[in-house]
C-alpha cells in the first residue's frame, strides 16, 4: 500500500472509474454507547492530479436520495452531502471545522477536529480512515471514526 503521498500507478491524471463504495462511520458517545452506520452503493471516482472526487447516492428507506461527493487527498477530505441530509464536513488534522447539518425535520451545528487521517491506496482500492471528535450543538464531543473503502472495478 501507498502511504507516501504518490498516486494510483493505474490511474491517469485525469481518469474516471466506475466503483464500489463501502462506508462505515462509528460514534462512541461519551457515556459509552456507540452508534453505527453502514453503506454499500455504486460510485464514479475522478482524478484530477492529486486530488480524487468520489460521487455516489444513497436512497433511504422512503426513497429519498443523498447525493455525496467526497474531496480527498493524501491530507485532507471534505466531505459534501445534498438532498434528504445535506452537510459539508472538512477533515483535515489542522483545522477546525464548523459546519450545519440538515436532516428532515431537523437542524443543528457540528464541530469536528480531525485527530487522524489516513488514506491508503493498492492497485485495486482506496482506503479513507479517519479518527475525528463531533460536538453537536456544543455537545460533550463524540469520538468517532469513518471508513471509506472504494473497489476500482
Amino acid at each position: 500500500m501507498n502511504e507516501t503521498g504518490g498516486t494510483n500507478p493505474i490511474m491517469k491524471a485525469t481518469d474516471t472509474q466506475n466503483v464500489t463504495v463501502h462506508v462505515r462511520a462509528i460514534r462512541q458517545m461519551p457515556g459509552g454507547e456507540m452508534d453505527q452506520m453502514e453503506t454499500t452503493a455504486s460510485g464514479i471516482l475522478r482524478t484530477r492530479g492529486n486530488r480524487r472526487y468520489l460521487f455516489y447516492s444513497e436512497k433511504s428507506e422512503d426513497g429519498a436520495e443523498t447525493r455525496t461527493v467526497v474531496k480527498f487527498d493524501q491530507r485532507s477530505a471534505q466531505l459534501t452531502r445534498n438532498g434528504q441530509i445535506s452537510s459539508v464536513f472538512v477533515f483535515d488534522e489542522a483545522q477546525h471545522c464548523r459546519s450545519s447539518y440538515t436532516a428532515p425535520l431537523t437542524s443543528f451545528l457540528v464541530d469536528i477536529d480531525t485527530e487522524r487521517y489516513l488514506l491508503e491506496e493498492d492497485e485495486q482500492h482506496l482506503r479513507l480512515t479517519i479518527h475525528y471528535r463531533l460536538s453537536v450543538e456544543g455537545s460533550s464531543p463524540a469520538g468517532c471514526q469513518t471508513e471509506i473503502k472504494i473497489r476500482l472495478l
